[in-house]
């Protein structure tokens, strides 16, 4: 007997937050950049404090992964799959002005049939 496999068994699973393994890997690891930079440059260079900051950097890590994961969660709740990484490529791209090579249909308007 051959049995039909279902579509979301391979889609990212839910694992933390309403995040997915990748979303939670990218949130972590960019906001460990940006905390790193701030506890580097405010903690350990101006104030000299290097034990505080490391612990104001995992906690301030923390505490923004769980925020912005709860975030994310409530954007793409009810959205298909794929909804938010799309989101962020497709403004990442805007943003750097690459609009023109993105590898999606952007045109808003009516589509004509050519005949």
């Amino acid at each position: 007997m051959d049995f039909p496999i279902p579509n979301r068994i391979n889609r990212d699973p839910v694992v933390v937050i309403g995040c997915t393994d990748v979303e939670l890997r990218y949130l972590t690891f960019s906001f460990s950049f940006i905390w790193f930079l701030v506890f580097l440059f405010f903690f350990g260079l101006a104030l000299g404090q290097w034990k505080i900051g490391a612990i104001v950097f995992v906690f301030l890590t923390i505490g923004s992964v769980y925020i912005s994961g709860r975030w994310i969660g409530k954007i793409r709740d009810g959205r298909p799959d794929g909804y938010f990484m799309h989101f962020i490529f497709i403004n990442f791209y805007r943003l750097v002005g690459l609009e023109s090579k993105l590898p999606y249909i952007m045109r808003s308007g009516h589509w004509k049939i050519g005949k």
